[in-house]
């Protein structure tokens, strides 16, 4: 248990962005996903804001952050 397999690594390796683990979301998903909460904090009024989350999605945000919103190839 909590080992993954060889080929699921190859896998995600092949395709960062576009591997969606044991079916779940893909990166891109998850960044798209980000894409639209961010959006719409942008345009709510100015108040402050709390957003409590996991490292993925972090990871994420960070990722498009420094790449200008354009996915990594």
């Amino acid at each position: 248990m909590g080992c993954i397999e060889r080929l699921e690594i190859d896998a995600w390796a092949r395709d960062v962005w576009g591997y969606r683990p044991g079916g779940g979301e893909s990166a891109e998903m998850v960044a798209t996903r980000w894409e639209r909460w961010l959006h719409h904090v942008r345009g709510s009024d100015g108040g402050d804001v709390v957003a409590v989350t996991h490292a993925g999605v972090i990871r994420v945000a960070l990722a498009r952050a420094s790449q200008g919103n354009a996915r990594p190839r």
